[in-house]
């Protein structure tokens, strides 16, 4: 009997030491002893920039960045061990937080991590309806409805251009008047019969946007009816 529980307790002993070391296995299931984690993790700002954050881990270790995510990306993608990886995002223009779901795995253990950026806290000025009406000779009436409508709003209007097919603020500048959502004016001393480009803007606190182009030509100057004066 003696020696049947020295035999037991030697098989035992055995047993203890053949577990020891390396990854341990529990009902045939291996638990692995990589570690990753990513320490201190910021919540990027609207503007976008980068960002330096650190990997800490025991082995090598491989990051994906979701396809869709294309606002983002990380580098390096790959390291070993612990690493500072950066983390650099674009200008988040929208009013919508943004969550990606990254990826970071070893051989035998797989993580997600989630990267988020803030949301613009810019009012972003939308121009819709933009016609021009009444056109003459010499002058043209424009209209054009803008949103949201924002209290900062400093000017509105027109550009126009006879050579820059894209105007800006930088070229001839007609001011409307806005009630409410909707912009209304009347540009005068255009020359006649002479093609021109205009674009409806509005500008604010966070910049100025513009409608799309359109172009017209204005009319002959016919005496008599343009410019009430007798025919020669």
């Amino acid at each position: 009997m003696k020696h049947s529980i020295l035999y037991f307790i030697s098989l035992l002993v055995l047993c203890l030491f053949s577990c020891g070391g390396g990854d341990d296995e529990l009902d045939g299931v291996i638990v692995s002893s990589e570690r990753i984690e990513i320490i201190d993790l910021p919540i990027l700002a609207a503007e976008g920039g980068e960002r330096q954050v650190e990997v800490n881990a025991n082995c090598a270790w491989t990051i994906n960045v979701p396809t869709t995510d294309n606002w983002l990306s990380i580098t390096p993608t790959s390291g070993t061990n612990k690493q500072t990886i950066t983390i650099k995002c674009v200008e988040n223009n929208s009013n919508i937080t943004r969550i990606s779901k990254v990826s970071i795995s070893g051989e035998q253990r797989y993580s997600e991590f989630k990267v988020i950026q803030n949301p613009s806290e810019k009012v972003i000025i939308t121009i819709s309806n933009f016609s021009l009406n009444g056109l003459t000779s010499s002058s043209v009436d424009y209209t054009f409805s803008l949103t949201p409508v924002s209290d900062d709003i400093t000017s509105c209007g027109v550009c126009y251009s006879t050579t820059n097919n894209n105007p800006n603020l930088d070229d001839n500048v007609s001011l409307g008047t806005r009630n409410n959502n909707i912009v209304q004016g009347t540009v005068s001393s255009l020359t006649a019969n002479t093609t021109y480009y205009f674009r409806a803007f509005v500008t604010n606190s966070s910049g100025t946007y513009y409608s799309l182009v359109q172009e017209i030509a204005t009319e002959n100057n016919v005496p008599g009816r343009d410019d009430n004066q007798p025919p020669s």
